[in-house]
Parts: structure tokens; sequence; C-alpha cells
């Protein structure tokens, strides 16, 4: 064992191997700060490559593309609130915040931090438990994924902008989205209206663009064409430090980032387990634990380094936890970890149990690859940050009209397509509608994103119980998610009713 793990350290530790490693991570960093670019993007363009590499160089580099998407996604979301992934949507809600206050520094090295140690816990789960844990998320049915669909529609109440009744209604309205389309069980189309490009439903990214971004650059626009001021076009973006610790993590912070990196670490992990989960899940959910278990919940979506932490921590940490049930089982956990099973394939690795016995060196050399990833992860990232910063120069009344060609090109560039850009330009027009009403776009997005996985499974889970509820709560496991549930919602109406108000305490979206 020890001679085929040094063994595989001597392949990875090569000048070739860390330079692809290194060039993967850069590229994914990029393409992943570039609204509606992801990771996925950036393997597809480089999976040819993959041809011409050994395993243990070819692999961990579409894995530090992945990697690095997980990290630049958050670039634009905190400096200009315009997510590039659904995930990233989570770490708008208080790295946004933080940069109006002239804190972008602090919350990109939060991002940077608590993504570099969920990418890392969750590796070293892998390398550890792979079998463990895969046989575990086996036992994950309909019904489970239902019920964890449930419970992680509670973090709805974290991010309401007030009454929780507000909350509820935008993530309805996302759920009433998430509809359109073609109907995954009996292909009925379903609030289509005739158009063709709505057969395939609504696309997540220009929705989720439209909500986030758009929306913001029309009330920014709305008050510069309102201001009599001459000065309001040549405010920046992003106000500069106004003193060090601004553009860092003091030592009083320390404790509340570590333990809402440890909250987002943990669940990460866990749903990357799962197949078919994904980042934006784990994301939210992570978010919404660590309010929960924040001693300063009221701080969420104001401004909290806890709110960056362990929603990126949480995405991050999926990376490494949805091979898990690839290396482990041959079972791809989401896109990213199926273009990975390709690649695996083209290279002569089956996935499966096989695969650690025929091919013991590869497998150690692919995890010496993957922590070698979470190495320069530190020092790439912090010159991403560098760069970024230049965005607290840019004016206001420059730095919009730049952010909406961002948006319109990564829009049309994620599918060719015309009429994505007309869904982002509507859903900017009804996510501006919405900030002026008091509603928190967020919600919608969260609705969106879990309604059809929620209706999906429990579709499922009632046609093999032959329409019989109580599929949920036999289930032992589906049913500790109801119970998680129930025990949420009234810890949140219990909080609430402390403090003297009617309102789930939560985070505020900028306006």
């Amino acid at each position: 064992m020890i001679h085929d793990i040094a063994q595989a350290v001597a392949l990875v530790l090569t000048w070739q191997a860390v330079l692809w490693i290194t060039l993967g991570y850069s590229f994914g960093s990029l393409l992943g700060a570039i609204p509606g670019l992801t990771g996925i993007v950036g393997i597809a363009l480089l999976l040819p490559l993959s041809y011409y590499l050994p395993p243990w160089v070819a692999i961990p580099m579409l894995m530090a593309i992945s990697k690095g998407s997980s990290f630049g996604c958050n670039i634009p979301a905190i400096l200009i609130n315009t997510p590039g992934t659904p995930a990233a949507a989570a770490t708008c809600l208080d790295g946004h915040q933080l940069a109006l206050q002239g804190r972008s520094g602090k919350a990109l090295k939060a991002n940077l931090y608590a993504g570099l140690i969920g990418d890392t816990f969750s590796d070293i789960v892998l390398i550890f438990s792979a079998g463990l844990l895969a046989r575990v998320a086996l036992k994950f049915g309909p019904a489970e994924y239902a019920s964890l669909m449930v419970f992680a529609l509670t973090v709805v109440g974290a991010v309401s902008t007030g009454a929780v009744i507000k909350g509820v209604m935008g993530a309805a309205l996302g759920v009433l989205l998430g509809v359109v389309g073609m109907d995954m069980i009996t292909g009925v189309s379903r609030l289509t209206f005739g158009v063709i490009e709505l057969g395939d439903g609504i696309a997540m990214i220009p929705l989720m663009i439209g909500l986030l971004a758009l929306s913001e650059i029309f009330l920014h626009a709305e008050k510069l064409l309102a201001s009599r001021d001459a000065d309001q076009g040549r405010v920046a973006t992003v106000p500069p430090p106004r003193h060090p610790d601004d553009s860092r993590i003091t030592r009083d912070e320390v404790p509340r980032f570590a333990r809402a990196t440890a909250i987002g670490a943990l669940i990460g992990t866990v749903v990357g387990a799962l197949p078919g989960i994904g980042q934006s899940v784990a994301a939210f959910v992570g978010y919404g634990e660590a309010r929960r278990f924040s001693p300063n919940p009221e701080a969420f979506g104001r401004g909290s380094i806890e709110g960056v932490a362990a929603p990126e921590a949480a995405a991050s940490a999926v990376n490494g936890a949805n091979l898990i049930p690839l290396l482990a089982l041959g079972i791809p956990g989401d896109v990213v970890a199926a273009v990975l099973l390709g690649a695996l394939m083209i290279q002569g690795l089956a996935p499966g149990p096989l695969l650690f016995e025929q091919h013991r060196v590869t497998v150690f050399a692919l995890y010496a690859g993957m922590m070698i990833t979470n190495l320069i992860h530190w020092p790439v990232g912090l010159v991403f940050i560098r760069a970024s910063n230049l965005v607290s120069r840019i004016r206001l009344a420059h730095m919009m009209p730049v952010v909406f060609i961002l948006c319109v090109a990564g829009t049309f560039a994620l599918g060719n397509s015309v009429f994505d850009v007309y869904v982002m330009i509507i859903a900017g027009v009804g996510g501006a509608v919405l900030r002026k009403g008091g509603f928190a776009p967020v919600t919608v997005v969260i609705g969106f994103i879990l309604g059809p996985l929620l209706e999906n499974s429990a579709r499922q889970a009632l046609l093999l119980s032959q329409g019989s509820f109580l599929t949920f709560i036999t289930r032992p496991i589906s049913l500790f998610f109801l119970v998680l549930t129930a025990a949420s919602i009234v810890g949140s109406f219990l909080y609430a009713r402390q403090r003297g108000s009617a309102a789930i305490p939560g985070a505020t979206t900028s306006e």
C-alpha cells in the first residue's frame, strides 16, 4: 500500500502535471468569473486534450477546471451581484452586501478560504470513506430525495426580505416557473402557451441572471436618471476599503467563520455524495443551517462573513464528494461527474469496485492530483482577488453597461439562443418589480431550483407506493428530513416571536 501511494505521488509531482493542473484551475476560474459560463463549459472545451495526457494528469486537470469555476463564479456574485451559477446566488446575499460596505476584500478572501477548506475536507472524506458513503447514498430513493427537497425549501425563511408570506410567495412563483415545459413523467407540455422554445422549460441561468443581476442594473439606471446630482454617476460600484481590516478576516471573526465553514463543508459533503442533487442545493442548505446555528442570525443578508463562508464551503465540498458514487459505483452525481465518467472511460478506466483493485496506483494518483489542486487554489485565488479589486475603481455609470453586456453575452453563449436573452430581460424587469415590492428575488430562484426536483421525486415515490403518502413517513431517512423540516419551521417562528415580530428574521437583499 505504502509503495503504491509513493508511486502515485511521484507520478503527479512532476512539473508537467502541476502545470496542467494549474492551467486547468486558472482556466476554470476565468470562465467562472464570466456570467453564464460554467466549469462544464471549460471541461467540454478541454476534454479532447485529455486524449493525449495520462489519466493522472488528464482527470485532475479536468477536475481543477470545475474547482476553479466554483471559486471564480463568486467573484462577480460578490462584486456586482451577478452570479454565474445557481450556487453563487447564495453567495450574493451577504457577499455583495459586504462589497457595498467597502469590504469586498474580506468577502473574496472568505470565499477563497471557505472554498479551500470545504474542497479539501470533501476530498479527504472521498479518499478514506468512498465505499462507505456510496453504500449510504444507495439507500436514498425518491421518497428520501423528496423529503430532502422539502427540508431545503425551509431556507426560504432565511432569505426572506420581510414577512414570511413574501418569502413563501416568492418561492411559490419560482416553483410555478419551474414547471413550465414538458412533464418528465407524462410527456405533456405545461404552461408553454404554444411557444416552442418553452418546450424544454425556462433556462435556469438566463432566469437567474435576470432576476438577480439585470434587475439591479435597472434599479441603478433608474436612480441615475432620476438623480439631479451630477456626481451620482461617478460613484464606484464597489467602495474601496476604509480600514485594513476591511480586506481580511480578523481574529474576532475567525470563530464565526470557522463554524460556518464547518457546517457548510459537512452539508456539502453529504449532499455531494447523493447523485443528482448538486451545488445549488448544498449552497442554500448550508446558508440556512449556518444562519440557524449562528449566535447572530439577524446579521445574515446584511453583510455577514458567515453568510459567505457557509454556502461557498458547501458548494466546494460537492466537488470532491460527487466523485464518491462515481468512483465507487460508477454512478455520476452531476453533469461534471458524468463528463468525468466519459474521460475515465476514454483512459480505459471503468469506475466501480474493480477500479480500486485493478488500477490502485492510478486511483491514488487521482487523489494526489486533487490535493495538489487544493494547494494551487490558494495562490491562484489570491491573484484573481487582487485583479478583481480593480473593479472598485470603476465608476457606476461606466460599470453598469459593461455588466449588461456581460449578462447578454453570457446568456447567449450558454445556448446560442436569442430567446434566452429575452427570458433574461423579462426576468430582469420582473426582478426589479419584486425588489420594489419588498420581495427577495432569490426566493424565486430557490423555488425554481428546488421545485422541479421536489415534484419529480415526490411523484416517483407515489408511483412506486401506488399513491400512498405513507411512504414518506415509513422510510426512516425520509421521516428524519421531515422531522428536521418541522423543527426548522417551528424554531424559526419561535425565534421571530421572541424578537416581537411576525416576520421570520432573515436577510434583506440590496435594493
